[in-house]
Formats: C-alpha cells, sequence, structure tokens
C-alpha cells in the first residue's frame, strides 16, 4: 500500500504537470497572400483506341510561388486527364 508521503508527492507532481501542461501557448492560424505564376513544360496528347471520343492527356507543369513576407516556393508536377466528348 501506498504511503502518506507518497501520495503527497504524487499530488505534488500532478500539480506541477497540470500547470506547465495548461499554460502553455495557444497556436493559432496564419494567414498569407501569395501568387502563383505557373507553365507547362511538356505535353502529350494520345486517342484512346478502345473508347471513341477519348483523349488521354499527360502534362508536366512548374510553378513558383511569391508569399507576401518576400519567400518563393518552387513546385512541379504530373498531370493525366482524361477527355471525352461524350458529357452526360
Amino acid at each position: 500500500m501506498a504511503t502518506k508521503k507518497s501520495m503527497m508527492v504524487l499530488l505534488g507532481v500532478l500539480v506541477i504537470s497540470s500547470f506547465v501542461l495548461g499554460s502553455s501557448i495557444q497556436a493559432g492560424a496564419e494567414t498569407l497572400k501569395f501568387k502563383v505564376y505557373g507553365y507547362e513544360t511538356k505535353g502529350e496528347s494520345v486517342p484512346v483506341d478502345d473508347v471513341e471520343g477519348h483523349i488521354l492527356i499527360f502534362s508536366t507543369r512548374r510553378a513558383f510561388c511569391i508569399l507576401e513576407n518576400g519567400r518563393l516556393r518552387l513546385k512541379a508536377q504530373l498531370c493525366s486527364v482524361i477527355l471525352s466528348n461524350n458529357l452526360v
């Protein structure tokens, strides 16, 4: 069984840890405005032989983003799209 002294130590540790964890600073969301400039570096289109009116498009795009704080971010993207003449 626990002695009275060990119960007081456990209670003290719980009180101290509740103050440490309870007083942490709350995190907030940050909003940044930005502009994106993108361009397509490579694009290919291939007709789908099995289905009439379908086209498969592969493209590689690159972009850079300028944030309002002056930072610059680069992005590369691979895309594949299937286009159809049959709109439902």
